[in-house]
C-alpha cells in the first residue's frame, strides 16, 4: 500500500479554484499523486468552487471554529469534547471574527492525522508551484521557472531522520521598499534586525527575492517557513502544536506572526530534521506582481503596519519560549527595553514620513504585548496539554507513535 499524500491550504474563504489546481496540476505533470486536498477555510465557501475541484481530487473542507465533523470524528477516538475545543476553538470569532494562524493550521493539522494522512503539504494561497529566477525592470520580463514541487519535497522529506521540509518564497519581500532615517529603528523595535542591511540596498533591489536555480543548496534549518513545507506523518505526529499569540490593543485584537517558527525549534534536532530545501516557490505577496509595492498606497501600508503589530504580539512570547528551550541566552527584558525605546524613538519620524499616525503607537502596542504575556504563555500550555492529549488517544485509536 502506498503512502496517503494531501496537499493543504488555509483560508478565510473558499472562493477560487487557484491556486490548489496549479499545485494539482504540477503534480500532474511530475507524476506525483496526490490523494486529498484539505482546505482550512473560516468564512465561508463557494459550492461551485469546491465541486469544480472535486472533479479533479477528493476535497475535504474543514471549518476552523468549529468543524462539527472533525469534531465528531475526536470523540469517536474517546477524546474529551473540552480537550478539542482548546484546541479548535477561537475565543474570539464570534465577537471579532478573527482566528490566530496557529489555530488555523491546527485544524488542518489534526484533520490530516485523523484521515491517516502520510505526507502533508502546507502551501498559501498566494503562492504558485513555480520561482522567479529573474526580473528585468526596463525590459518588464520576468522569467519564472516551473519546478516539480512535491518531488524536490519528497525527495528530502523521504529520507531517514528527516521529519519537515520547508523553504522560503521569491517574489517581492513582505517590508516594500521604504528608506528614510529612523526606519532601521522601526526594524530594531519589532525585532527584524537582520532586515536592516537588506533595507538600506532596497532601492536596488526593489525588495524583490529570486530563486538560485541550479545553485539551490539543501542544508538543516530550524525555521519553517508554513506557506512551503511538507511534514512526514508517517514518522509521527508533531509533540507540539502550531501556536501564535493574539495581542488586544485599544479595544482590537491583532493576530501574532511566526506559528511556524515555534514549532521549528520544538522539531529540529530533536524529532528530526528540518531541512531547507532551497526552492523558494513564488509569493504574490502584495497580489499585483510585477507592481513595484508603493509605501503610499495605503494598501502597502496597511499591510506594513499590521506586519509590524504580527511581529510586535509575537516577540514577547517568542522570547519567552526561546528561554525555556535554553536557545536564547540573552536577557530578555533587556531586549524589550531596548525595542521599546527604539519603537518610541522611531514611531514619531515614521509616522510622519508615512503621514500615518498609527505608527506612533507601535510602543505603546509592545508594551501591552509584554503585559499580556502571562495570558499568552498560559493559553500556550493549556493548548499544548490538550493537543498531547489529542495525539495520544489518537494513537491509542491505532494510529502511529508520536515523534
Amino acid at each position: 500500500m502506498g503512502i496517503k499524500i494531501a496537499l493543504s491550504a488555509i483560508t478565510k474563504y473558499i472562493d477560487d479554484i487557484h491556486p490548489y489546481i496549479d499545485f494539482l496540476s504540477n503534480a500532474g505533470k511530475y507524476g506525483h499523486e496526490i490523494d486529498t486536498l484539505i482546505i482550512g477555510y473560516s468564512h465561508g465557501y463557494e459550492q461551485a468552487v469546491i465541486e469544480n475541484l472535486q472533479r479533479y481530487i477528493k476535497v475535504e473542507t474543514v471549518k476552523v471554529s468549529i468543524d462539527d465533523d472533525l469534531l465528531g470524528q475526536l470523540d469517536s477516538m474517546g477524546i474529551d469534547r473540552s480537550s478539542s475545543m482548546e484546541v479548535l476553538d477561537s475565543p474570539i470569532f464570534d465577537r471579532y471574527g478573527l482566528i490566530s494562524y496557529g489555530l488555523y493550521r491546527n485544524t488542518v493539522l489534526l484533520k490530516a492525522i485523523v484521515e491517516k494522512v502520510d505526507i502533508l503539504f502546507f502551501i498559501d494561497t498566494d503562492v504558485y508551484p513555480k520561482v522567479l529566477l529573474d526580473y528585468n525592470f526596463d525590459t518588464e520580463k520576468a522569467n519564472f521557472e516551473d519546478v516539480d514541487f512535491f518531488g524536490m519535497h519528497l525527495k528530502y522529506l523521504l529520507n531517514k531522520d528527516v521529519y519537515i521540509t520547508t523553504s522560503d518564497y521569491s517574489g517581492y519581500y513582505i517590508i516594500p521598499p521604504i528608506q528614510f532615517y529612523g526606519f532601521d529603528k522601526l526594524l530594531a523595535g519589532v525585532g527584524k534586525q537582520e532586515a536592516i542591511e537588506y533595507m538600506k540596498r532596497c532601492k536596488q533591489h526593489k525588495c524583490l527575492n529570486f530563486d538560485k536555480g541550479y545553485n539551490r543548496q539543501a542544508r538543516k534549518t530550524n525555521k519553517i517557513l508554513g506557506g512551503n513545507m511538507a511534514i512526514n506523518l508517517s514518522e509521527g505526529f508533531p509533540p507540539h502544536p502550531f501556536y501564535s499569540t493574539l495581542l488586544k490593543f485599544e479595544d482590537e485584537f491583532y493576530l501574532g506572526r511566526g506559528e511556524d517558527t515555534l514549532l521549528g525549534y520544538t522539531v529540529s534536532g530533536k524529532y528530526g530534521a528540518v531541512i531547507d530545501i532551497d526552492m523558494k516557490i513564488f509569493h504574490n505577496t502584495f497580489g499585483n506582481f510585477p507592481e513595484v509595492p508603493d509605501i503610499t498606497q495605503k494598501s502597502i501600508r496597511d499591510r506594513l503596519y499590521f506586519a509590524c503589530m504580527g511581529w510586535i504580539a509575537r516577540n514577547p512570547f517568542l522570547y519567552w519560549f526561546l528561554k525555556q528551550q535554553g536557545i536564547l541566552k540573552t536577557d530578555v527584558n533587556k531586549i524589550l527595553l531596548e525595542q521599546k525605546n527604539a519603537l518610541k524613538e522611531a514611531g514619531l519620524k515614521v509616522a510622519e514620513h508615512l503621514n500615518d499616525d498609527r505608527f506612533e503607537k507601535l510602543y505603546q502596542a509592545l508594551q501591552q504585548s509584554e503585559e499580556q504575556l502571562k495570558d499568552s504563555i498560559k493559553r500556550y500550555i493549556a493548548i499544548s496539554k490538550s493537543w498531547n492529549k489529542i495525539i495520544r488517544a489518537i494513537e491509542q485509536n491505532g494510529r502511529r507513535n508520536v515523534v
